[in-house]
């Protein structure tokens, strides 16, 4: 799992809100699968629904795992929640997931025997979700995982498993070659190709067709990031090495509509107390993988992470990943982030979002591994929420859906800084009536207390401020002009929820 690779410190604290204020559009939400353990990773849109794969924990010891999917409306229902389980067998079906002929193929990593047996895994939902098949692939002595998929664009009805086996070096050594395993449509193994070295350690966390009908897939390698480009018979074009003195795992991979590439990463700029300081980065490739242009962003930071990056309808770039994020000078957290670029790498904004249940972990550390552009242009990420302090074993899937400036609602105006995005869900604040005619209610939890109102007119002028000294609050605002207004309470100099207001 990618999370392992990135330290998070013992102390870390979440932040207590997330920026939530819940439309029918836009919304924050982590899934509960029959109260167990659940991670999940990638996503995709189909026929106006969200599906995410997500590997369940059905028991703890021994650990047995089960592969789900999950089938979740465009306003963040969940619609079919089934899993493929069978007792003493590991199925950890999340790391990708294909779309062809109203099956959804998933990948991942199968052990079936009762000793270490790590096989490459594939597993086939309809669009119920239930199971049609799974097959295991590989030497059942060895560790073989499947990490991503594309389609076989030489024929309809084949898909490409892009993964690590460890074949040649012994299980469990942590040195990988890269390979490629071809199956049709119902499972039939057709072709095994490895790639690389041996003895070399390794991760594989991105692939992406190209233009000429070939592939390229990327991830790191002894602390450099890789790519490898592929023909379309699946022979090796070329590899190249970005030599950025990085531990992190992360990287993505993407071909654009031009033919060339963009890779999301990271870069180490300096080493301290053995803590590596890394800053995100985006690099654009021509078709030989040369370098056209890199950009970094922000301040260098330790446990940072670019994990996808998309090509946008007007060529800007979306890039997700984690970040941990200074609470106190003491305290910290891991937050899921969204960055959007123009398509020259310049930043146009960087937003980090939370995903925490104040009433099961008022702390958790929170992942974005994937992100797609929605039809009406906002966005999409999925991820995993991990719980670290009052329920250390609270893991559950998380889809992000947000406006396309990064906004759960409507006119956040997000900055160019990386301003954490922190607000109450609505359950936690009110704010009525609305429309008002001149008397105004705000009404929360005591957590309100101390907190500071502030309205704002469209432009974002302040027109007025209220330190708010109790649970429910009443205000005058018979003087303000009819119109459309904005609400901000904050905390600790921090937004924690925007509304609009109406004033007749």
């Amino acid at each position: 799992m990618i999370r392992r690779y990135i330290k998070v410190g013992v102390n870390s604290i979440l932040l207590l809100f997330t920026y939530f204020s819940y439309s029918q559009s836009y919304f924050s939400k982590r899934f509960d699968i029959a109260g167990r353990i659940n991670e999940a990773g990638r996503l995709r849109f189909y026929n106006d629904t969200f599906y995410i794969p997500s590997m369940v924990f059905e028991t703890t010891g021994p650990i047995t795992i089960s592969t789900c999917l999950l089938k979740i409306s465009k306003t963040g229902t969940i619609i079919e929640q089934k899993r493929f389980k069978q007792i003493n067998k590991n199925y950890e079906g999340y790391t990708d997931l294909y779309i062809r002929n109203k099956r959804i193929y998933v990948s991942g990593i199968t052990n079936i025997a009762s000793t270490p047996a790590l096989q490459c895994g594939l597993y086939v939902f309809n669009q119920s979700c239930d199971t049609v098949f799974t097959k295991p692939y590989g030497d059942t002595s060895y560790y073989n995982g499947a990490e991503r998929i594309q389609p076989y664009l030489k024929t309809k009805n084949k898909i490409l498993l892009f993964g690590l086996t460890d074949s040649t070096c012994g299980h469990n050594s942590g040195k990988h070659r890269p390979f490629i395993r071809v199956v049709d449509t119902n499972g039939v193994l057709y072709q095994t190709k490895l790639y690389l070295t041996t003895n070399v350690n390794r991760t594989l966390t991105s692939s992406d067709t190209t233009l000429n009908k070939g592939y390229i897939f990327s991830g790191v390698e002894n602390s450099k990031n890789y790519i490898v480009k592929l023909d379309s018979n699946l022979n090796l074009q070329w590899v190249n090495y970005f030599s950025n003195n990085t531990i992190s795992v992360f990287n993505g991979i993407k071909t654009l509509k031009s033919g060339k590439h963009i890779m999301a990463h990271c870069k180490t700029d300096y080493v301290s107390g053995g803590a590596y300081f890394d800053r995100v980065g985006l690099t654009k490739l021509d078709t030989n993988g040369n370098i056209i242009w890199q950009k970094f962003y922000g301040t260098s930071q330790t446990n940072i992470g670019a994990t996808a990056v998309k090509e946008l309808k007007n060529k800007d770039f979306i890039v997700c990943g984690v970040q941990q994020v200074a609470y106190t000078p003491s305290v910290s957290q891991a937050m899921g982030f969204l960055m959007r670029t123009d398509s020259m790498g310049n930043l146009k904004w960087w937003l980090n979002y939370v995903a925490n249940d104040p009433v099961k972990d008022t702390i958790a550390d929170n992942y974005l591994y994937d992100v797609l552009q929605m039809p009406d242009g906002g966005f999409a990420a999925a991820g995993t929420v991990f719980g670290t302090f009052q329920f250390s074993t609270i893991e559950q899937s998380w889809l992000l859906r947000v406006d396309s400036m990064g906004c759960l609602v409507s006119g956040c105006n997000p900055y160019v800084a990386g301003i954490k995005q922190v607000t109450l869900n609505k359950e936690e604040i009110k704010i009525y009536p609305n429309p008002s005619n001149g008397k105004l209610f705000i009404e929360g939890s005591d957590f309100i207390e101390g907190s500071e109102l502030k309205i704002c007119d469209v432009l974002g002028k302040e027109l007025r401020s209220e330190k708010l000294k109790t649970e429910k609050t009443e205000l005058n605002i018979a003087e303000l002009s009819n119109g459309i207004y904005f609400i901000k309470v904050m905390k600790n100099d921090k937004v924690v929820f925007t509304q609009k207001l109406i004033k007749q």
